[in-house]
């Protein structure tokens, strides 16, 4: 298999995501996942088989991406990103770190982590693996998809050395179940992913110049940081936080020459409407009407 390779990677030159996932080489600026990273390397080091499951936005992918891969590096796993797709004899997505992608059919797959499991200790981590249910019910490949469950179960069960991480989202967690019947341990081998409580976002804003002073171009100041915490506090209530949300407030105050002034102009919600707003005159002109309607729904 061809594992993620262990990067010595530079620290980011920008201390926010976005709304973008965090990336393997973001894990230096990823902060407020420590907890749920040592349980998810836990529970991985434990059972061949592991569920990651929560709410549509809640960080799984960056869960894995910068918090499980380095530490499943350090202890010498090989693991690999894989996402499932609707097409005979091309099941398998092999998601590698540049844009090349590498499609696999299932017994060209199962052929691949044999070979791979001579000498390496294999982890295939299975994005949004909701995909196994939505995808396959909807383009009627019931075939494939039963034939994607058993080689799983195969994999669970067998003398192969190889750990499987299946993430998705949770409201597919009965769905998910069913079809991995064959293997009920799994339920009991699982992380529930929440997204963090308020009482993170000092961590999140500030954390990246604590731990590289100096490092960026520009920070969020101490008092920026504790008046953003509270603005961003009172918007979340007692809930819990919209990660995309609040990295993108941190991303354009960071961004900005006046990040104070910004702030008492536009409030978190500003900061948010203006970044749709540009995000939504980037798109062709025929296709904005429809991510307005799609948003609406959101």
């Amino acid at each position: 298999i061809a594992a993620v390779s262990e990067l010595t990677a530079a620290v980011p030159s920008v201390p926010f995501r976005g709304i973008h996932p965090f990336r393997f080489v973001d894990h230096p600026i990823f902060f407020a996942r420590g907890e749920e990273t040592r349980r998810l390397v836990s529970l991985v080091s434990v059972y061949r088989g592991v569920f990651l499951y929560g709410d549509s936005g809640a960080g799984k992918s960056s869960l894995v991406n910068a918090g499980l891969l380095p530490e499943a590096l350090a202890l010498g796993f090989a693991p690999e990103r894989l996402r499932v797709q609707p097409r005979p004899d091309e099941e398998i997505v092999v998601a590698e770190e540049s844009s090349v992608r590498t499609v696999l059919s299932i017994d060209a797959f199962a052929a691949r982590v044999a070979t791979a499991c001579d000498g390496q200790r294999p982890l295939l981590i299975f994005d949004q693996f909701e995909e196994l249910v939505t995808l396959f019910d909807e383009s009627g490949l019931r075939d494939s998809q039963q034939r994607l469950a058993e080689l799983f179960v195969r994999l669970l069960h067998g003398s192969l050395p190889v750990k499987l991480l299946f993430s998705f989202r949770e409201d597919y967690l009965g769905r998910v179940r069913e079809l991995l019947a064959a293997s009920p341990e799994l339920v009991d081998q699982a992380l529930r992913l929440a997204p963090p409580a308020g009482d993170t976002l000092p961590t999140i804003i500030r954390g990246p110049f604590e731990r590289y002073p100096g490092h960026f171009a520009r920070e969020l100041s101490p008092a920026l940081a504790e008046r953003l915490a509270t603005v961003l506090a009172a918007r979340f209530g007692t809930g819990e936080l919209s990660l995309s949300e609040v990295q993108t407030v941190c991303l354009r105050l960071w961004q900005s020459d006046a990040p104070e002034a910004l702030l008492a102009a536009k409030g978190a919600q500003g900061l948010l409407e203006d970044y749709l707003g540009e995000a939504l005159d980037e798109l062709p002109q025929h296709q904005r009407a429809a991510a307005i309607a799609l948003l609406g729904q959101m």
